[in-house]
């Protein structure tokens, strides 16, 4: 028997078109979209774009930026937003992380690091690299400088 493929699945092989869909010509269930990929109708596959994520059956894409949480405990509610994660392209979840030794803005761009400054993962802006240390480019923290110390001794 002929099954209509949904959106969200992905129908590559004995696929029959007409005008109402597109059919797969299979006794079991339609094949999913695959994680990091989207499928708008069953005939097509396409990349998730940085920014966004796509798990295993998405019809579209979901925003990675602005999320948030609700949760309750001890009877108080709580609010929660993700910040500081990063969706490179083909993003399977929404809850990385951007690296250390960049910063992202938002969602969808990791920029390196400058130098003088530190990135610890989730950063959203460069940190200034604090006094008597020092940040090289792409910094994860800042290092005490060995010599700005002793020229401070000195002086």
């Amino acid at each position: 028997t002929c099954q209509k493929c949904a959106p969200g699945s992905y129908c590559p092989s004995g696929v029959v078109g007409d005008e109402a869909g597109l059919f797969e010509i299979s006794a079991s269930v339609t094949n999913q979209c695959p994680e990091g990929y989207f499928c708008e109708n069953p005939a097509s596959i396409k990349n998730c774009p940085k920014g966004l994520f796509c798990p295993v059956g998405s019809g579209k894409p979901m925003e990675c930026s602005n999320l948030g949480f609700n949760f309750t405990l001890y009877g108080e509610r709580y609010e929660a937003k993700l910040d500081g994660n990063y969706c490179g392209p083909n993003s399977v979840q929404p809850w990385l992380l951007c690296p250390g030794g960049y910063y992202c803005p938002n969602a969808s761009i990791a920029i390196t690091c400058p130098k003088g400054h530190y990135c610890p993962p989730s950063a959203m802006a460069p940190m200034p690299c604090p006094l008597l240390s020092e940040c090289g480019g792409q910094a994860v923290a800042p290092k005490t400088s060995w010599m700005a110390l002793v020229a401070m001794v000195a002086l």
